[in-house]
């Protein structure tokens, strides 16, 4: 019973950062496509956006 304990434990923080690293891949596979897909547009203001470019 002593023994089963710390190997849990392992099994579940392994688990644990398996599904972090996985979800940490995903949002950073988002991040790279965002930032693709605005520099594909030139980093054009979008359509609507009034803002001037003085505005700091």
């Amino acid at each position: 019973m002593f023994y089963a304990a710390p190997v849990a434990y392992a099994a579940a923080s392994a688990w644990a950062w398996c599904l972090a690293c996985l979800a940490s891949g995903f949002w950073c596979a988002s991040e790279v496509r965002a930032w693709l897909g605005e520099g594909a547009r030139g980093f054009a203001p979008r359509r609507g956006d009034v803002r001037s470019p003085l505005d700091i």
